[in-house]
């Protein structure tokens, strides 16, 4: 055995301890001899020993402080051969690129866990500086941050790869191509919780966030992100989930301050607020897209065109529920939000205190529109609701509009709609923020229980009753018009009087009318 090792070490095959799972960094410098022992174990070093390990392994730090390699570190290799790798560096390690290249590249079928450290300045003019993942990457209690790549400053996942974020912070990265932050191509699978994504940039699209495969971001936050192009927040051409998301102060300079779509989006119990594009300051939905909002605030985003809250163009299909839409602001139309040539369905929501400098302060329509159990209201400039074109429709069933006449879409008391009357709503509320209907508001038991039966709404509120709620007390259940459902009212019964009373009060008048007659 000893001759056998001793050819090995001669030959330079690498040392593959049998059972190998803990390897202990005890030297900051990038310095590489294969070994990682008590003396002396640099990153490089146990990076080395753990692709040669057929265990799983663990990389724990003794040192702590900045680890700044020449170069790439080894390429992490597939699991099959080396295990699986965790690099955990226990809050007090940053590794710096320096600006001098990729820091991490994980091969096809590599699985590496990095949690509890820093990887910042990393550059290279390729995609995924911080990261390049090929296999499967698990991020926790992590910190990306002035990374810079063409796309995916901080990491780019490829198709076929799997990336797992939670607990982590992405700030300040950028990226020429898209995904200031991060880039997600077809094929790729991302998930992202707890996490924020804050001030990165792009000259292109997606300030923080570039997906072409599957991305699903749960309660986290994308703020302060710019895109020269479109989606200062997100840009999504694939399959995007968000659920209980803050979009805030990210700016596109063409389309879609926080949201550009051009895939399928879902965005459920999120909020949207004060961001800013030149088409859909809020979201734009364009040609490709389908988007479904649900449970939303869509609050004081500005289009320096159209579509103060959402944009939707061309083809795009985009169902609105349970939202509310307040203070939005287009130069143009739409300052709620802008249908052109799309296919919009609202059932549910309440726009109110919106403006456009030139029409439909709610809701400007050129496209093909349907409107149930909504409230237009109160729009500081461009009126309510306007709706023309030559292929421009537009349908609306138990629909509250403060305006009147072309103000109000030319819509009438039909339908169960309430034209020219004020909905009564008390302050913005709440998170995501809602109006809730004052006790004398005419939206109270006014809707139309079918549509709040079928989906999106699902006899549901934003503001969490579930509906119908017999609101005005008449004893009967009516689902309200508007995001929000007022709470059940106590029933009104009239006195009841007791037959014998009755009768004796029969009897006296019967008496009286006699006497009266003798």
């Amino acid at each position: 055995m000893a001759l056998a090792w001793c050819v090995a070490l001669a030959m330079g095959a690498p040392v593959r301890p049998a059972n190998a799972a803990s390897l202990v960094v005890n030297s900051l410098n990038d310095v590489f001899d294969s070994v990682c022992d008590a003396a002396h174990c640099s990153l490089r070093d146990a990076i080395h020993v753990a692709n040669n390990t057929p265990a799983d392994d663990t990389i724990t730090f003794s040192a702590s402080g900045t680890i700044a390699p020449v170069g790439s570190l080894p390429q992490i290799v597939a699991a099959s051969t080396a295990g699986t790798l965790m690099i955990d560096g226990g809050g007090n390690i940053t590794l710096s690129g320096q600006s001098a290249g990729r820091l991490l590249w994980v091969r096809v079928g590599a699985n590496l866990t990095l949690q509890n450290l820093t990887i910042t300045d990393a550059s290279i003019s390729a995609d995924g500086a911080g990261v390049a993942n090929f296999g499967t990457l698990t991020v926790r209690n992590a910190t990306f941050s002035n990374n810079a790549a063409a796309a995916g400053g901080g990491i780019a996942n490829f198709s076929g790869a799997t990336l797992n974020i939670a607990n982590s912070t992405f700030s300040s990265n950028r990226a020429s191509n898209g995904g200031g932050a991060l880039a997600n191509y077809a094929g790729g699978v991302v998930s992202v919780d707890n996490s924020a994504f804050t001030g990165n940039t792009t000259d292109n699209n997606g300030g923080s966030l570039w997906n072409a495969g599957s991305l699903t971001v749960n309660n986290s936050a994308i703020s302060a992100n710019t895109a020269s192009a479109d989606g200062g927040g997100i840009a999504n051409f694939g399959a995007l989930t968000v659920n209980t998301v803050t979009f805030d102060r990210n700016q596109a300079s063409s389309e879609g301050g926080a949201l550009y779509n051009e895939g399928t989006a879902s965005v459920s119990r999120s909020i949207v607020d004060a961001n800013r594009a030149t088409f859909g300051g809020g979201i734009y939905s364009g040609s490709a897209g389908g988007l479904a909002l649900s449970r939303s605030a869509v609050v004081s985003n500005i289009a320096l065109h159209s579509g103060g809250g959402i944009y939707n163009a061309g083809s795009s299909e985009a169902l609105v529920g349970n939202s509310t839409f307040a203070d939005n602001r287009a130069n143009v139309a739409g300052g709620g939000i802008a249908n052109a040539a799309g296919t919009l369905t609202v059932v549910n929501a309440t726009l109110s205190g919106n403006s456009a400098d030139v029409s439909g302060g709610g809701l400007s329509n050129s496209g093909s529109a349907t409107l149930q159990n909504t409230i237009i209201a109160n729009s500081a400039a461009g009126k309510d609701c306007a709706s023309g074109g030559p292929t421009s429709s537009l349908a609306a069933f138990h629909t509250l509009i403060k305006s009147t006449g072309p103000n109000a879409c030319n819509l009438t008391n039909s339908n169960g709609n309430r034209v020219g009357v004020d909905p009564d709503l008390g302050n913005l509320t709440g998170a995501p923020a809602y109006f809730p209907l004052n006790t004398s508001s005419p939206a109270i038991d006014a809707g139309d229980n079918i549509s709040c039966a079928a989906p999106p709404i699902n006899n549901q509120s934003q503001n969490g009753i579930a509906r119908p709620t017999d609101g005005n007390g008449d004893g009967l259940a009516v689902c309200d018009i508007g995001a929000a459902e007022a709470p059940a009212s106590p029933r009104i019964f009239l006195p009841v009087v007791r037959r014998s009373l009755v009768a004796r009060l029969h009897h006296h008048v019967h008496t009286v009318l006699r006497a009266q007659r003798d």
